[in-house]
């Protein structure tokens, strides 16, 4: 069976002081199981009882870009995925979850 997926991207700026729920992997990112970290995520909303969708997930690569290249073997790489919490959401990161302050300014999405 033969999927197409149609994928775009845009530059969105988000706005100063939005925090996440994050995981945080290093090393070389083709090995992370990004789906399952996805479960996890949305598993740990639904423990706190939040809504959320697709919407709320993102990555962010604090790494230098150098880390994500062939030359550096992505031994130095990071990624902390993320999902968005609600604006006032009273959060305790526990059981290898963390507490993500994103940055605010332009992404790519």
């Amino acid at each position: 069976m033969s999927v197409e997926i149609n994928l775009s991207r845009r530059v969105e700026v988000f706005p100063e002081g939005v925090r996440a729920i994050s995981l945080s992997f290093s090393g070389d990112l083709s090995k992370v199981d990004y789906a399952g970290a996805d479960e996890r995520l949305a598993a740990e909303m639904d423990r706190l009882g939040l809504p959320h969708d697709m919407s709320d997930y993102l990555c962010v690569y604090p790494s230098d870009p150098s880390a994500y290249t062939v030359e550096g073997c992505c031994d130095d790489a990071v990624v902390d995925i993320c999902i968005t919490l609600p604006s006032g959401f009273a959060y305790e990161p526990a059981g290898g979850f963390g507490l993500t302050r994103v940055a605010g300014g332009r992404y790519l999405v």
